[in-house]
């Protein structure tokens, strides 16, 4: 159970309401707890926390705020490790779902095995300077804050079944 941490950080934040280390370390409890809705808004002072902030990347697209998608496009950029890369890829495939268009810029390592096992999207390698294609998209937004648009409750983890693809040949 978390409600004395939450508490304390509920606490501490009517005494500090910007204090951006407190907003994220709520967040992460809030999502702990399964409090997913006001979990995802405020895990977004991840940017914005002085200590450890998460890198954003350079883009010049406004960040998309969940509105419609429809006949739009939109940029998905990898935020931590490979590892969230893979845990959130499921959202990606969700989005595009909803996008005309969706570009996803992730770590190269995971290049060829996001491109066989969500085809349906345009993926390019992280590079200091951003591809060209990443330009064309209208919106830009984290990876991870696909989960605050698509997972505002735990109903909404409903199995959707597998969404890698093993390569078919061997190993890679």
């Amino acid at each position: 159970e978390f409600s004395k941490s939450i508490a304390a950080y509920r606490q501490g934040l009517s005494c500090a309401p910007e204090h951006h280390d407190l907003q994220v370390n709520l967040s992460l409890q809030l999502l702990l707890d399964g409090q997913l809705a006001e979990g995802w808004d405020m895990y977004e002072a991840r940017f914005i926390r002085p200590k450890r902030p998460v890198p954003s990347r350079p883009f010049a697209q406004p960040r998309w705020n969940g509105e419609s998608l429809h006949d739009r496009s939109l940029l998905v950029w990898g935020e931590q490790g490979a590892g969230d890369k893979i845990m959130l890829a499921r959202l990606v495939r969700e989005v595009a779902g909803q996008a005309a268009n969706v570009i996803v810029e992730t770590d190269a390592r995971l290049l060829r095995l996001m491109q066989r096992s969500i085809p349906e999207v345009s993926w390019v390698a992280e590079s200091s300077a951003p591809d060209a294609s990443t330009d064309k998209a209208e919106f830009q937004t984290p990876i991870c804050s696909l989960a605050r648009f698509l997972r505002r409750d735990l109903a909404d983890f409903a199995d959707r079944g597998a969404f890698l693809a093993a390569d078919p040949v061997g190993r890679e």
